[in-house]
């Protein structure tokens, strides 16, 4: 039986403010490879990638 793959795409700025009206703490410390883990539930993580828009890169400098 072949194995499972997966590839993970988090919209950075949606999480961010998500967790922010959660109103959880210490998001700069947030561990997004155990994130990553949570969501492939034991299947091979192909590639997890955290992005955000290039226009909120604009406006932090980026």
């Amino acid at each position: 039986m072949p194995t499972e793959r997966i590839a993970i795409l988090v919209d950075g700025s949606n999480l961010y403010h998500y967790l922010r009206e959660l109103k959880l703490t210490g998001l700069a410390e947030f561990d997004y490879k155990a994130f990553a883990d949570f969501l492939a539930r034991g299947r091979v993580l192909a590639s997890a990638t955290y992005y955000i828009g290039k226009g909120l890169m604009e406006n932090y400098g980026g």
